[in-house]
């Protein structure tokens, strides 16, 4: 079976779309930290329980936003997949 070819015009735009969601992924993790720690801190002299945990529910958002980035997945294959 032969690889498909891939175009100098299809690696340089997949190469600036992983540069781009480096920078977000960067951002979203310099944004995170502080607020977790805030989040966390808040949770402790409160005593929140889990399900009202700042904390926990900032953890949730951050999962959510890894899958949204899918920082790793490869345009490639979705569209051989399709």
């Amino acid at each position: 079976m032969h690889e498909p070819e891939i175009s100098r015009w299809t690696l340089i735009r997949d190469m600036l779309i992983f540069q781009a969601k480096l920078a977000m992924d960067a951002v979203r993790d310099l944004l995170l930290s502080p607020v977790s720690i805030i989040c966390g801190l808040i949770d402790i002299f409160k005593g929140h329980s889990i399900s009202k945990s700042y904390f926990h529910r900032l953890m949730a958002l951050g999962q959510k936003s890894d899958t949204w980035l899918n920082l790793f997945g490869n345009p490639i294959d979705k569209k051989n997949n399709e």
